[in-house]
């Protein structure tokens, strides 16, 4: 292989390489990752520099993500062979008798290199790349599945800043302006900017959202993440999986409840009463557990399990939100 063709190849290799940083780190992002995060693993992991963090339990924590780590690690060691084999080539093909030609060609390369990378590295490239990138991913993927797309921007103990991505409209917000849907006066979410069409829109107590929309939230990240994720299944939920919800008595925005258990909500799913946050997160109390016609007083180390039966008191509202929106009066 002559040396300019060798130096064509790196270049266009290099380039590449760039593009596939960019690709993987938007595949990250429309996962939930921020692009910082997302920038910083993929560079981690198309390097094989093998750099952990804790950042890196994000991955490993999730399907989707692990499945495109994978890719990632392939195709990182593929370039990487590729580079050097090249650069090899490269040596191999200086010729010393030729050494004013060689170096000539060299500098060609990289002032070519620089200002290719110059043009690429332009704000207005990026954001268009980044966006085209975005697109074609974001249709594959509600191909397979239709689902909001959950990013966490930054967060503040429980509470975070989060935006989403909307695909498919939560119950909540169906046919509703944000003062109807109750968003802050029930859950405490407040809705801090609204994007469409590459344009923000002034956030109004008429406001209504639509598909497409990018939300900037802030609130309790797990109640943000209760109502927008997965909200395909939730809506097409078999009737027959429902929670029987019974209202037994209430207190002002407080009540006692009675609920038999066909699905468990995502805080509760393999997790004691201590791990799941219900008392921290949504002021929950777990009076008692029938469990197998057995009463079980509610301790720390207890679990609720689907068939059971709980005595719940707390906001009537957050009750509602987590197990079911349809209550009957005891009795009825």
């Amino acid at each position: 292989m002559s040396l300019i063709l060798s130096l064509v190849l790196i270049i266009i290799i290099i380039i590449l390489y760039m593009l596939m940083i960019q690709i993987f780190t938007v595949l990250f992002r429309i996962t939930g990752l921020t692009k910082e995060k997302a920038r910083f693993q993929v560079i981690s992991l198309l390097t094989n520099s093998g750099f952990s963090t804790s950042e890196s339990e994000l991955i490993m924590n999730h399907n989707t993500r692990r499945k495109v780590a994978k890719i990632t690690m392939i195709i990182g060691n593929i370039f990487n062979v590729l580079i050097v084999s090249l650069l090899i080539n490269i040596l191999f093909n200086i010729k010393l008798d030729n050494e004013a030609e060689s170096i000539k060609l060299l500098v060609i390369a990289i002032v070519c290199f620089v200002v290719i990378l110059i043009v690429v590295r332009l704000p207005i490239c990026r954001r268009t790349t980044e966006r085209l990138i975005e697109k074609v991913a974001t249709k594959i993927n509600n191909k397979k599945h239709k689902e909001n797309v959950i990013t966490e921007l930054d967060k503040y103990g429980n509470n975070a800043i989060i935006e989403v991505s909307l695909s498919i409209i939560p119950r909540i917000l169906e046919n509703k302006n944000i003062e109807e849907s109750k968003l802050k006066s029930k859950y405490n979410i407040n809705i801090l900017l609204i994007q469409r069409n590459q344009r923000v829109i002034d956030v109004k107590r008429d406001t209504i959202v639509e598909v497409g929309d990018r939300l900037v939230l802030f609130g309790k990240e797990s109640v943000i993440r209760d109502i927008f994720e997965d909200v395909e299944n939730k809506n097409l939920i078999d009737e027959s999986k429902k929670n029987n919800i019974s209202l037994v008595e209430n207190y002002s925005s407080n009540a006692v409840v009675e609920i038999e258990i066909k699905e468990l909500p995502n805080i509760l799913i393999d997790k004691t009463l201590s791990e799941s946050t219900l008392k921290e997160e949504y002021d929950i109390n777990v009076i008692m557990i029938y469990h197998d016609k057995h009463v079980i007083l509610a301790k720390a180390d207890s679990k609720i399990e689907i068939g059971d039966k709980v005595m719940l008191f707390g906001p009537y509202d957050n009750i509602k939100q987590l197990f079911g929106n349809e209550f009957t009066t005891q009795g009825e």
